[in-house]
């Protein structure tokens, strides 16, 4: 049963850490879920030759305000404004393809549908201003390798590598004109280096997989005097084949990002430190198809400052071999 179960998953989704690698936290809560969803830093390896599509959606719905460890009110937000609630609604198409057993290559595309309101000076003269952004995001070109393995071996691992591209618009308005702070904005302006790692352990003649995947992202100049602050991500999971066509996921996320700089951002509200908790499931509805699903709750927030945060997340994806 392992042997059919290695081989549906192989029809998964193969982007290099796409979903940690999204991960964006911010004053106004501009957002991509903190979740590992590569099937390579499970040491599950895509056949030489071989295309993949991955659809996966996302849902991240902020609206938990929060100063360091504590959760406030809105009545207790100090700042130049009063944040109300982002709800981040993503589709990432990812297309992959196998070179070899040890290297692959994967490019990715966000649509992002992104609507965030706040109260801007609240004491003074108090003004309701939001936002909506319906476009494309920055797009991410990426690859991967993996260490040669006796064919029997219980483990794997390998590296990871790419960059993301400033293929998103960071100059974005409102009905009035206004132009959206640039961490609430579809794209960055920069270019980031994502380097990275992950190890695999399956036992033998049991149906449980362990894993854990870092990664490094850094915005590698300012663009427009903004820079977004470096990304730290470290997921532990396991996956465990309970019937043929299926399989039980379990991830521990954690995330730490370094503040934004430069002259067009908020660096004493941005960046923080966050651990999440995220149950899930795959399902292969036949030889080329599978689908998966993941509830995310978070286990630990510290902020800089007072930023939006979600208290539930929900990601769902679908994955086809071309």
């Amino acid at each position: 049963m392992q042997q059919r179960i290695s081989r549906w998953m192989g029809l998964g989704v193969s982007v290099v850490s796409l979903a940690v690698a999204n991960v964006s936290q911010a004053s106004c809560g501009s957002s991509f879920c903190a979740l590992e969803t590569s099937l390579d830093s499970q040491g599950v390896l895509t056949e030489p030759g071989q295309f993949g599509l991955d659809l996966r959606y996302e849902f991240v719905k902020q609206d938990a305000l929060r100063a360091g460890t504590k959760s406030i009110s809105q009545a207790e937000d100090t700042g130049e404004a009063t944040e109300l609630k982002t709800f981040n609604r993503n589709l990432i198409a990812t297309l992959t393809y196998a070179l070899t057993p040890q290297w692959g290559l994967a490019a990715s595309l966000p649509y992002i549908s992104r609507a965030h309101s706040h109260i801007a000076d609240p004491i003074d003269d108090p003004k309701h201003e939001s936002w909506n952004f319906s476009e494309l995001g920055d797009a991410r070109i990426s690859g991967r390798y993996h260490f040669d393995r006796p064919h029997d071996a219980p483990d794997s691992f390998g590296m990871q590598f790419g960059v993301k591209l400033p293929t998103g618009d960071y100059k974005g308005t409102n009905a009035d004109g206004d132009v959206a702070e640039r961490s609430l904005q579809p794209g960055t302006g920069t270019t980031d280096l994502i380097i990275g790692g992950h190890y695999a352990y399956k036992p033998a003649f049991k149906q449980i997989t362990y894993f854990v995947n870092a990664q490094v992202q850094h915005a590698l100049a300012k663009r427009d005097d903004y820079r977004a602050g470096d990304q730290l991500s470290l997921t532990g999971g396991l996956a465990y084949a309970y019937a043929d066509n299926a399989a039980l996921m379990f991830q521990l996320n954690g995330l730490n990002k370094s503040r934004d700089s430069g002259d067009q951002a908020e660096p004493d509200v941005s960046g923080g430190r966050f651990i999440f908790a995220s149950p899930g499931v795959r399902y292969a509805l036949g030889k080329d198809t599978q689908v998966y699903g993941f509830a995310q709750v978070p286990i630990y927030r510290n902020v800089n400052g007072i930023q939006l945060t979600a208290d539930w997340t929900i990601v769902a994806g679908l994955t086809l071999r071309i």
